[in-house]
């Protein structure tokens, strides 16, 4: 676990983009649209990230992280050269969407690398809040990075050249230490974690986002007194001691003394926890049989309204902020962008946790995405008329409601759909937020922003609740159907949980066979495991 969160603190580096906005907005003279566009790129890159899935479940890790390292060295290195050595000059919007779309990309490799090593090593009643525990750290990717952004000065060309050296570095050792070190052993049973060890994670990934969050306000209000470059260094050393304690914690849980992982054993857990009768039969599906299910549709729209409204408020930041009033200086934009990110992975955390108690009470995980929809669509609501204050505290609720969709997300995939083909399956999902992003953040906020602007004569920044009015009033249209579309899954699910428990549970050796049979071969198998055999044949 400690292996997969590294991996995935370097996965994240897409909600970056609001800081290198500006800089990339006026070096290079591009329109509100034209930027939108470079930052969808890079959505799409993380999130239609079937070929990265296809090579994650194919080649294993080491294949995936030597992709991974070498599309984020492209993506990167190319970026960081442009910015370095043609500034000013009207570099294609095309080239600079592929470069974005290649270090997507890297990243995406990363991230199904990580969640499908979760997927496969633990098991699914624990899988909530380790995916959480897992999404938080990709999430607080950019607040982490965000850090070193400070380090350099705001030196935008170094601090891409720097992205593009750490995760491909990061990418590489991660690959090799994952194919030999975070791997079940064939026919091994996946390993339940200790509630002691499990509440210890999951409340150090909470520290490591509020210090984050912290730690860029304190930058703000202390850089002129204290040099920021010794700030930052100072609060990144603290950013690792937390990491360190992470892994202390999950060191015994993970490896054996030779140092290799060990899995055949799983320690026994406390009376109550874990129980066999609320474990769902896993179910192996192909991305072909994925694609042809309600359930799959039902989690896509949502998937692509709850993403892609957000994204919106994540890509434009700096120009819907300045559109509705002053924040400031510039220096505000970075400490959203860390809010975000660290409501985002405060989100993950406890939608993971939520899942979880949802589930040990009987009550289907999908309800979790029930409340993100409809938290999300209030909030559109409110951003509608919201001035630039009111970001200081949409922002990280936003931030809350997208890290949760996010961390239900992979769940549901793996629970409805197995974990075999799960990086197929994530990636067909992974469409779902890439249109979104598509369409809402470049093809409605990015063109209507443009429009309104011509509208009130300045054609390079546009001014006005109207700039983005119009967009968040179609986002909250949007969010109402998520909502309706999450309620409607929930039901669908819970209605088929209810029907499968209104039988008494089956055996072991049954639940195996069991997803195999048809409606009419099952119900010779609806008999009470604990009944005498003489019992059943009397009846």
């Amino acid at each position: 676990m400690f292996l997969t969160v590294t991996y995935a603190s370097v996965s994240g580096t897409i909600y970056l983009y609001s800081v290198l906005a500006p800089t990339l907005r006026s070096n290079f003279n591009l329109s509100t649209t034209q930027t939108a566009l470079l930052g969808t790129s890079a959505n799409i890159g993380v999130w239609a990230a079937i070929i990265p899935g296809l090579v994650t479940d194919r080649f294993g890790p080491i294949a995936s992280g030597l992709l991974a390292a070498t599309l984020l060295s492209s993506g990167f290195g190319g970026l960081a050269a442009l910015l370095k050595y043609f500034s000013g000059q009207n570099v294609s919007v095309v080239l600079l969407c592929f470069l974005a779309f290649l270090y997507g990309q890297g990243s995406a490799c990363n991230y199904a690398s990580s969640v499908s090593t979760t997927a496969r090593n633990f098991d699914p009643r624990d899988r909530g809040q380790l995916v959480g525990v897992l999404t938080c750290f990709f999430g607080l990717c950019a607040a982490i990075y965000a850090l070193l952004y400070w380090a350099v000065g705001q030196d935008a060309p170094l601090f891409v050249a720097l992205l593009a050296i750490l995760t491909s570095l990061v990418s590489i050792v991660g690959g090799i230490v994952f194919r030999f070190f975070g791997q079940v052993a064939e026919g091994a049973t996946s390993p339940r974690v200790l509630p002691w060890k499990m509440r210890a994670v999951f409340w150090i990934s909470v520290t490591a986002a509020l210090y984050l969050a912290a730690s860029h306000g304190a930058l703000i209000m202390l850089s002129s007194a204290i040099n920021s470059l010794l700030l930052s260094r100072v609060l990144g050393v603290g950013l690792c001691l937390l990491f360190l304690a992470m892994g202390s914690v999950l060191h015994g849980e993970i490896f054996g003394s030779s140092g290799a992982a060990s899995f055949s054993k799983v320690e026994a857990l406390p009376s109550g926890e874990g129980d066999e009768a609320n474990m769902p039969p896993e179910v192996e599906s192909t991305v072909f049989d994925t694609v042809r299910t309600g359930d799959f549709w039902l989690l896509f729209t949502a998937f692509f309204v709850n993403v892609g409204t957000a994204i919106i408020t994540v890509n434009h930041l700096a120009d819907v902020t300045f559109s509705r009033g002053s924040l400031g200086d510039g220096n505000m934009v970075p400490l959203l962008v860390a809010l975000f990110s660290s409501s985002n992975s405060l989100g993950r955390l406890g939608f993971g946790w939520l899942s979880d108690f949802l589930f040990s009470r009987g009550f289907e995980r999908a309800l979790g995405l029930v409340i993100c929809s409809s938290v999300s669509a209030v909030l559109q609501l409110w951003l509608i008329f919201a001035p630039a204050s009111h970001f200081l505290g949409a922002v990280p609720l936003l931030g809350l409601v997208f890290g949760g969709t996010y961390c239900l997300l992979p769940q549901l995939c793996s629970l409805y759909f197995g974990s075999k083909n799960f990086g197929l399956n994530w990636g067909a999902f992974g469409v779902a937020p890439a249109l979104g992003s598509i369409l809402m953040s470049t093809l409605v906020a990015g063109s209507m922003a443009d429009y309104v602007a011509a509208l009130h004569g300045n054609e390079t920044r546009c001014v006005g609740n109207d700039c983005y009015g119009y967009t968040y009033f179609i986002c909250f249209g949007l969010g109402l159907i998520s909502a309706v579309v999450s309620v409607v899954l929930w039901r669908r699910r819970a209605n088929k949980t209810a029907a499968g428990s209104s039988a008494i549970p089956l055996t072991d050796q049954q639940e195996m066979v069991a997803p195999d049979l048809d409606a009419s071969d099952s119900d010779q198998l609806i008999l009470d495991k604990d009944s005498p055999a003489d019992s059943r044949s009397d009846e």
